[in-house]
């Protein structure tokens, strides 16, 4: 993007986001999760809490009305993990399984399903999000 956009554009680091790269036609908005282990690879899965912290961060920005108009900004999440087969952030990659349709309803099914008391911010923040609860 940087190069696309020559003179106007600029590369931020841990300011709106992790990285916000912002250009004269479109800003992207990258929150990265790194996992290093010998012993065993890192999975992004329905319910990893790395993926719902992600989406928790994405409604806080959104709903906060921050400086990013969400029709031209793209939100990324790079990672060291693999996303599990058929899971919801597979559906986000940008490969052949790419749906996001499908995505947006399993999230909306496993929002409900999904446990433990430290993801609770982040579930509340999609269902805020999504305005559905």
């Amino acid at each position: 993007m940087l190069t696309v956009d020559g003179e106007e554009s600029a590369l931020i680091l841990e300011g709106l986001y992790d990285v916000e790269l912002q250009g004269a036609m479109a800003t992207e908005l990258q929150q990265l999760k790194h996992h290093l282990s010998a012993k065993r690879q890192a999975v992004l899965s329905n319910r990893s809490t790395d993926w719902w912290k992600t989406l928790r961060v994405w409604g806080d920005l959104l709903q906060q009305q921050q400086s990013w108009d969400p029709l031209r900004t793209r939100l990324a999440l790079l990672t060291t993990a693999t996303a599990a087969p058929g899971s919801i952030p597979s559906r986000w990659w940008d490969d052949d399984a790419r749906d996001p349709a499908e995505a947006l309803k399993q999230l909306v099914a496993v929002v409900g399903m999904v446990p433990g008391q430290g993801l609770a911010a982040p579930r509340q923040g999609f269902r805020a999000l999504t305005g559905l609860w």
